[in-house]
């Protein structure tokens, strides 16, 4: 594959700073041991959050970086995650070394080339076009507010381009030690162009016109007046645009070791197994659980001879584990499984905690759904306690569910798993990521759902979805899909639970109504407003 590239980069009006990076690597000769085809890398700035021209350099500095020195052989896709991911955790990492640990944030986007594929990765809402003569194709998903409603059918294409909260981006790099990448792929032929750009450009241009532009003109000529037409149009944001042009299709970028390069492979970590001895301390005795983040593991405390269980992610998911344990250790609650230990070495990640003997209100609810209001009242009540200590630290779950409950056989209620779980704190123009696949979509909450702000009153929606299933047997809302799910708690309030369950109180009623209400300031303001709700009823 033969490429043609030019880029452009500029301060937005009025700006002193530009807080976009751009960035390329192209192997000099066709036997680079090096060579895994092309890469083009573009990185903007989250500026509310600080250091955003930082922030930036360093995620397309550590693209470029992983992808300039990684081995022959594997896959390109394998590769561009590799790469996104390495970019999120420096940028993760520089924002820790700072003073106050003030996070730096900035959004991603990458496009590999290799042989006739395209693969592209992005987080947040820098884009990436693919063009063929007169069709425009957005290959990257858009992580922001207005990309959020468009996607639900709240907003038209139009609507979201003029919307005063477009800036607004629901996912970035630098906020968690592990984020959600969007990955992508298309087959490229001689002639096809590959545009990736800031929101600076695309936010004041439509597809129409950047399809138009790059297929007229060669690309240093249209980086140009994509740019001048966006400084005409008065882009208050810095303006950045890569313009690549495949410009012929051969084996020219195929991977081939150069003579007596070194081909070794990436270190794998053994997976851990019943019978080793982590840090001569923890023997691990059996498997408990596995899920397609992480395996759980029965184990013997050595210094102590009690029991523990250790969770150890699988490859990929160390971000979570990571999140998991700086929550954890500032939580010490009879309600919240208890911290014993973790180690972050690379090859030999995991977090021990308190072993819970039980069984999840889950396998519960299973079998015996709908529950009495008493079994629910003195559940939800040691939940509250718990949850109570969660928020005065600052933090939110975000994944409030049955699953995530233990209910112990001396009556104990605890809650785990705190690998969602995050700071409460906002920023202007930065929102928390958003995901269908982050949390559940029977317990989440509107404004997670519109990308609003949220802070402690979301996790009690879900306190809210989990009580109005525990005494209905289902959830609040039903859909075929999560997105049926989702919107449905937008538009509609849930069925009364007296009308899925006579025998429900009208006290319990009101509690789960209001805990549902899709104005976050009609609901219960904390767990504490909550539980004395609840204590309430017996009075």
């Amino acid at each position: 594959m033969e490429l043609e590239y030019s880029e452009l980069s500029v301060p937005g009006r009025g700006r002193q700073t530009n807080e976009d990076s751009i960035g390329v690597w192209m192997p000099v000769e066709a036997g680079d041991g090096c060579c895994r085809g092309a890469i083009a890398v573009l990185a903007d700035g989250v500026g509310s959050l600080g250091q955003g021209d930082v922030a930036s350099r360093i995620a397309v500095e550590a693209c470029l970086r992983v992808f300039r020195e990684a081995r022959v052989g594997g896959s390109a896709r394998q590769l561009v995650s590799e790469a996104s991911r390495q970019a999120n955790w420096e940028v993760y990492a520089a924002g820790i070394r700072t003073i106050n640990s003030q996070r730096m944030g900035a959004t991603l986007a990458v496009a590999a080339f290799c042989h006739d594929e395209l693969i592209v990765a992005n987080v947040g809402d820098s884009r990436i076009y693919h063009v063929r003569g007169a069709v425009v194709r957005q290959l990257s998903v858009d992580h922001s507010l207005v990309g959020v409603q468009q996607r639900f059918g709240l907003l038209t294409a139009e609507e979201a381009r003029h919307s005063a909260d477009r800036h607004l981006i629901t996912r970035s790099l630098g906020q968690d030690a592990e984020v959600q990448f969007d990955i992508a792929t298309a087959l490229v032929a001689e002639g096809d162009l590959v545009v990736l750009c800031s929101d600076g450009l695309h936010g004041v241009l439509n597809d129409r016109e950047l399809g138009e532009i790059v297929t007229h003109a060669g690309p240093l000529d249209a980086c140009r007046r994509l740019v001048a037409l966006a400084q005409h149009r008065g882009s208050e944001d810095d303006i950045s645009v890569q313009v690549l042009r495949v410009a012929k299709l051969d084996q020219s970028l195929t991977a081939v070791p150069r003579p007596g390069a070194p081909a070794t492979a990436p270190v794998v970590t053994p997976e851990m197994q019943p019978g080793q001895t982590l840090d001569n301390r923890f023997l691990l005795t059996e498997v408990v659980a596995r899920s397609g983040m992480a395996i759980v593991f029965k184990a013997v405390d050595l210094s102590d001879n009690s029991t523990v269980a250790i969770k150890a992610p699988l490859p990929g998911h160390s971000g979570r584990l990571l999140c998991e344990v700086e929550v954890l250790r500032q939580l010490t609650h009879p309600n919240i499984v208890r911290f014993v230990a973790a180690s972050a070495h690379p090859q030999r990640e995991y977090l021990a905690t308190g072993f819970l003997r039980g069984y999840t209100l889950s396998h519960l609810m299973r079998n015996i759904c709908p529950l009495p209001d008493d079994e629910v009242r003195k559940t939800i009540k040691a939940l509250c306690d718990g949850l109570a200590l969660v928020h005065e630290r600052g933090y939110v779950h975000r994944d409030i569910k049955p699953e995530n409950i233990i209910l112990c056989p001396d009556g104990a209620v605890c809650l785990m798993d705190f690998g969602l779980a995050i700071r409460a704190e906002t920023h202007a123009s930065f929102f928390r990521r958003f995901a269908p696949t982050i949390g559940s979509a029977d317990y989440m909450a509107p404004e997670q759902v519109q990308g609003k702000a949220w802070d402690a009153r979301t996790d009690i929606y879900a306190v809210g979805a989990l009580m109005y299933e525990m005494v209905t047997g289902v959830a609040p809302f039903a859909g075929t899909t999560p997105k049926e799910v989702m919107q449905a708690r937008l538009q509609h309030d849930p069925v009364p639970p007296t009308r899925r369950n006579p025998n429900v109180s009208a006290g319990m009623e009101k509690i789960i109504q209001r805990a549902l209400a899709r104005d976050p300031s009609a609901r219960y303001q904390s767990a504490a407003e909550i539980k004395a709700a609840l204590e309430a009823l017996r009075r």
